[in-house]
């Protein structure tokens, strides 16, 4: 079985099956605007419990998990969540968005690998993911636009990809 990542130095790309046809029925869900914003909560909450040490030991003992969502209305609006956890790191792309791959560790939040997806589906059809993990020298931006997904039957994505200097 091939990868599910190619980690080729100039393009990544990151295998989003089971099947496209799974992001037209996310949209469909009965979910309400807080319980869509709490799954995307949800994974900045896993990432600092899995990492909390790490986050203690970089940022010192007076680090607390940070959430921040931001509105903004008008023509376009945008909903942006950032967090200060400790991002997808490098070996679970692949995991994080191919829909309903769970992790393997299901002791935490995250029970079945499809809150993310399904929740930013729900809220629009073009979202954008943008993640560094922790110690990892690499920021990864994920643009999902659904209809074209859908139409052109997309199976993977490119991941652009930046070079940083932080830790």
């Amino acid at each position: 079985m091939p990868s599910m990542v190619d980690q080729s130095p100039d393009n990544e790309l990151v295998d989003i099956r089971p099947g496209v046809g799974l992001y037209a029925l996310f949209p469909s869900l009965r979910y309400t605007p807080w319980v869509a914003l709490g799954e995307m909560v949800d994974n900045s909450i896993q990432s600092y419990q899995e990492h909390r040490d790490e986050l203690i030991a970089l940022n010192g003992p007076d680090y607390k998990l940070r959430v921040d969502i931001n509105f903004s209305g008008g023509e376009n609006p945008t909903i942006q969540l950032v967090d200060n956890a400790a991002g997808i790191y490098t070996k679970d792309i692949a995991r994080a968005f191919t829909p309903a791959m769970p992790p393997t560790d299901k002791t935490g939040i995250s029970q079945y690998g499809i809150g993310m997806k399904s929740s930013a589906c729900w809220y629009s059809k073009y979202f954008t993911v943008r993640t560094r993990a922790l110690g990892e020298p690499i920021v990864r931006n994920l643009i999902f636009d659904i209809p074209k997904i859908i139409k052109d039957e997309i199976y993977s994505l490119n991941i652009e990809k930046e070079t940083t200097s932080n830790p």
